[in-house]
């Protein structure tokens, strides 16, 4: 089984980060906002590091 899945899924959480981005850089007070980013990346991280070495 390819990690294929785990790319578009780090991908897709990468676009929801590029998409409340702008809202993190208007409201950079609020917590929650940072909440969301911060968990969308470590997310994204985890799909990324997570996905099974390519066998060669």
């Amino acid at each position: 089984m390819s990690g294929a899945i785990n790319y578009v899924s780090c991908g897709l959480l990468w676009v929801g980060l590029l998409a409340k981005l702008p809202d993190l850089i208007r409201h950079r007070g609020e917590l929650s906002q940072r909440a969301i980013n911060g968990v969308l990346a470590f997310a994204s991280l985890c799909f990324l590091f997570g996905a099974p070495p390519r066998s060669g």
